[in-house]
């Protein structure tokens, strides 16, 4: 219930959010956030879609037991197509999600071929709700995740995330020009997430994305809620 009512706070009239990214001090807080957000706008009967943008801990994979790669670099730069890297992801006794991994880190020789923001744009055509998992600090810079996805959910873990921080955080999304859209506050312990060894092996989802194409959906019950946020403004 905490999840829906934080979804349908940020979901227009109809019941739509397009596009929100989510950021904090912590991968697995932000991850779990993310995921449980795309869980309920699966429960409203959305397609969800959750973007990895941790390309350091692959928080979202981890969390969701998803490979990490091919993902999201492997697009931007030209590799393989969005088809390809989205996966299938369980959130609930049936109930899914899809996911895009976050993928390698960007070398040295790799050129972009896209940019988030147009892959961003895409993809929200297609998805009635689309998350992107940014935790600050870590290889995708603020500017990158905010031109993607302006509108941003802070979570700030009760007890540990100093008001510095958040005020140089709330001021660091302004200055790259985007806006601040609440702020989640974090009480319940941080989520474990697994190495990423344990995670299986690669698995397609192409049959299921040209399913969500013609606009096949399908809903089922409750979504699993890993953690739960105490609070919201």
């Amino acid at each position: 219930d905490t999840y829906r009512q934080l979804y349908l706070s940020l979901a227009d009239a109809a019941s739509n959010l397009r596009g929100v990214a989510i950021t904090g001090d912590e991968p697995s807080v932000v991850a779990t956030l993310a995921v449980n957000l795309a869980a309920a706008a699966s429960h409203q009967a959305r397609h969800a879609l959750v973007i990895d943008g941790d390309v350091t801990v692959h928080s979202v994979s981890a969390a969701l037991h998803v490979p990490p790669a091919p993902g999201t670099t492997e697009s931007l730069t030209g590799e393989a197509e969005w088809p390809e890297v989205i996966v299938h992801a369980v959130v609930g006794r049936d109930r899914t999600i899809d996911v895009i991994p976050a993928g390698r880190r960007l070398g040295t020789s790799d050129v972009p071929v896209r940019s988030l923001r147009d892959a961003v744009a895409h993809l929200a055509r297609r998805y009635d709700t689309v998350v992107l998992s940014a935790p600050w600090l870590r290889e995708v810079p603020l500017e990158r995740t905010v031109s993607a996805v302006p509108g941003i959910v802070i979570v700030a873990r009760t007890g540990r995330t100093t008001a510095v921080g958040l005020k140089r955080l709330v001021a660091a999304i302004a200055a790259a020009g985007g806006s601040v859209r609440g702020i989640v506050a974090w009480e319940a312990p941080d989520p474990a997430i697994p190495f990423l060894s344990e995670v299986p092996e690669r698995t397609s989802l192409l049959p299921h994305y040209a399913a969500m194409r013609r606009g096949d959906n399908e809903a089922g019950p409750d979504a699993n809620e890993p953690g739960k946020p105490r609070d919201r403004r």
